[in-house]
């Protein structure tokens, strides 16, 4: 196949070069998995188990309660029953027994199983007394097999670890699923361990680590097994998400199937979810599936409301002076705060710890971390403040007493003091030349998956002049036909239609799916980001028309309007949003304070991660709750927008007291054009329906007959708006037809028609 050099450019950014190399990365082959006989401990697990078999003891295995846990429990599980083994398994409640070799339930095991031989999985490195306590005063042996990160001192007993044998130059990134599957080869062979490639996909995929090398290998033809699976139980679930001929990806693994499968251990017993992998009871399947689905509803919504007390918190944790987040509370469920942390992790882009109060009064903390921060060595620094910690450089579990929590809040922000501006936003290819996106470009690209972590989907990003994005249905998505093969779409961004449509100079970032409908190819990008660019504003239309909207607005605000002085800008990267309503202004502040101002945007932005920033523009529902400081760059005269933005209690909000340049953007219509005006806007409400989001897109139906600007519309709009002419019945713009009234009437054009005077008298 001969790619195209655009792929093979990609390949090579990626240090991927030469025939041989590119083939063995697109295609894995799984017999280019890592010498396993390099491991150490495989070899004396491998005889410790066949001689348990062979005496017919009773092994135990003793895994985690997420995704990986279970995952891995079913693989040994299944291969050693069907080895002939007298084996059982045990998985602990997140709630009663906590992460990892919990005493008290190896006690319970140890009186319902009479284990011989307990082999844990997805746990137990860190587990040196609690293992020294089994062996030696139950007499009960321990294999531990384990991917987290092993502490100075290991358990007393056979050990596997890919992580203890780094210092070899092997893989050693494995997920615990990874490691049961490769100690299901070592034991038997390739072939036999190529059964279990399905599930070992799944904890490798769900566990977040680094799809590259094995890990690459395990996940990528584990996703072509799932597509085909025979197992009854993950053939539901597949079958339950809606998948056309179950094209599964890493994406419907990480956030469909896993959630899935963690719900159970987050809410209830993870035990039955190993059944997920092997029974084939239909009727048990099918229940159990429900039961997931359902309890994956509860887990959404129990995380949501922890997402938003958490975010309720930020609003005076001072969140621009802190470089990790910690939070705490005694009213969270610990089964789902790792889900809540992650999504923090993405908006504030900073590791996250939260913190959960357990029924003996210690907290049970999640940790989720950034590429840029080795969460696990920054814990160990702050060891002593904890009871225990472990896990490895992208997440970690914790227990903590209460009054510990603050210091380790201080501790671990005075070790992490990074400049969070570096790690915003993964590198982007830019394309020039649309016609380079083409179905077989994405169907190239799809070699590329399976994508997750050290492997990210790829991102572009290309201009975008004067378009034509259409709303889809009645929904909140718009799409844009490029050309033939080429599909752009914007999920829930019908509010950034009539910029996207308008002349302002601006780029999208998009991700690139190939597809088939109609047995003709599709290359379809989905909008990731629109970033205007702050170097080429020649359009302030929007911006000026959002500055004449706030004379709808009260005049009084509940918040004191202070004067700017610049030193609150100067004194830090982050907690600052200056709001410019021109061009010029704009410019001026990206001249003045470039040097302090992180980010750039118009009108809206898509994370809260509160750096610098100069707007052209404000949008109502942007979340301004963590910005320390507001700075309106042109006076407000109605304040009372003020109190429509998402603010913290405690912000201050600065303006500018002299800035006239508005004031030259600003025509009002006199009665004849604002005539002609609602003339044109009746005749298209009477043939079509506009609701809030399309006002732009009413501006270019009446601009088919009156040249006028979207400035003067909206003016125009606003003031009809005032006088009660036009009203929104269930969202939909209607002209009320028994209104009578006089220009005159409207407060709104006639406070606007003074400040326009006042100005020009000035």
């Amino acid at each position: 196949m001969r790619y195209s050099d655009r792929f093979i450019e990609i390949l090579k950014d990626r240090g991927i070069e030469g025939d041989e190399a590119i083939e063995r990365y697109l295609y894995p082959d799984i017999n280019n998995l890592s010498d396993i006989t390099k491991y150490s401990g495989f070899k004396k697990a491998k005889e410790r188990i066949e001689r348990a078999i062979a005496d017919g003891e009773t092994i135990v295995i003793y895994g985690d309660y997420d995704s990986d846990g279970i995952c891995s429990v079913a693989m040994l599980y299944d291969f050693l029953l069907k080895r002939g083994a007298k084996v059982g398994y045990f998985i602990p409640d997140r709630h009663k027994d906590g992460y990892g070799i919990n005493l008290e339930a190896v006690e319970n095991i140890a009186e319902n199983y009479f284990p011989d031989l307990i082999i844990t999985v997805d746990c137990g490195i860190g587990a040196v007394e609690e293992i020294r306590v089994i062996m030696e005063e139950m007499g009960i042996d321990v294999i531990v097999t384990d991917h987290h990160e092993p502490g100075e001192v290991l358990p007393d007993t056979i050990v596997i670890d890919a992580k203890i044998d780094r210092n070899k130059g092997i893989f050693d990134e494995y997920s615990g699923g990874g490691i049961a599957f490769r100690l299901i080869e070592y034991m038997s062979d390739i072939g036999v361990a190529m059964e279990y490639i399905d599930i070992a996909a799944i904890s490798t995929i769900g566990d977040i680590v680094p799809l590259v090398k094995d890990n690459r290998i395990i996940a990528s033809l584990g996703l072509k097994a799932i597509k085909n699976t025979k197992r009854l139980g993950l053939k539901l679930l597949v079958d339950s998400l809606g998948k056309k001929n179950n094209d599964i990806t890493s994406y419907d693994v990480s956030f469909k199937i896993v959630p899935r499968i963690n719900s159970m251990g987050r809410l209830d017993d993870a035990n039955r979810v190993v059944d997920l992998f092997i029974s084939d009871d239909y009727f048990e399947m099918k229940t159990l599936v429900e039961e997931l689905d359902n309890m994956n509803l509860e887990r959404q919504e129990i995380t949501e409301n922890t997402v938003k007390d958490a975010l309720d918190m930020l609003e005076t944790y001072s969140v621009s002076n802190r470089s990790v987040i910690v939070l705490s509370s005694d009213k969270w469920d610990s089964g789902v705060i790792g889900i809540a942390a992650s999504k923090l992790v993405n908006l504030f882009n900073r590791p996250v710890i939260l913190l959960a109060k357990d029924d003996g009064g210690i907290y049970k903390g999640s940790c989720r971390s950034i590429e840029a921060v080795n969460l696990y060595e920054e814990l160990s620094k702050c060891a002593e403040l904890m009871e225990h910690f472990g896990g490895h450089k992208m997440a970690c579990g914790l227990s903590i007493k209460k009054e510990n929590i603050d210091k380790l809040r201080d501790t671990i922000n005075s070790y992490v003091d990074m400049d969070l501006t570096l790690t915003k936003k993964d590198k982007s290819i830019l394309i020039n030349d649309k016609n380079e996106i083409t179905a077989k470009f994405a169907k190239e690209l799809a070699l590329l998956e399976p994508f997750g972590q050290s492997n990210p989907d790829i991102k572009f990003v290309t201009a975008m002049g004067k378009s034509d994005f259409r709303r889809i249905s009645s929904s909140e998505h718009i799409k844009y036909r490029v050309h033939g093969e080429f599909e752009i779409v914007g999920f829930n961004m019908l509010r950034e239609m009539q910029r996207l449509n308008s002349g302002a100079h601006k780029s999208i970032e998009f991700k690139l799916k190939y597809s088939v409908f109609n047995n003709v190819d599709y290359a379809g990008a989905t909008i990731s980001d629109i970033i205007y660019a702050e170097n080429s504003v020649d359009d302030d239309s929007f911006a000026v028309s959002e500055y004449i909207k706030t004379f709808l607005r009260n005049k009084e605000s509940v918040f004191d309007v202070e004067e700017f002085d610049d030193s609150v800008l100067k004194s830090s990267k982050y907690g600052t949003c200056l709001i410019a309503f021109t061009k010029e202004s704009f410019f001026d502040a990206k001249q003045q304070y470039g040097e302090y101002i992180s980010s750039y945007d118009i009108s809206s932005f898509d994370s809260v991660n509160p750096l610098n920033r100069l707007e052209l523009g404000f949008d109502i529902n942007n979340d301004y709750r963590f910005y320390d400081n507001i700075v309106f760059l042109t006076p407000i005269v109605h304040k009372g927008v003020i109190d429509y933005l998402k603010l913290n209690p405690s912000c201050r909000v600065f303006t500018k007291s002299k800035e006239r340049d508005i004031i030259k953007k600003i025509t009002l219509p006199d009665y004849e054009c604002l005539g002609k005006i609602f003339v044109s806007i009746r005749n298209e409400l009477n043939a079509k329906q506009y609701d809030g989001n399309r006002l732009y897109e009413l501006y270019e139906a009446v601009m088919k007959t009156l040249d006028i600007d979207y400035v003067t519309f909206s003016i125009a709009f606003y003031t009809f708006f005032d006088l009660k002419i036009i009203v929104f019945k269930n969202g939909i713009m209607t002209v009320d037809r028994t209104a009578k009234t006089k220009l005159d009437n409207s407060v709104f054009y006639s406070e606007l028609k003074e400040f326009v005077n006042d100005a020009d008298a000035n």
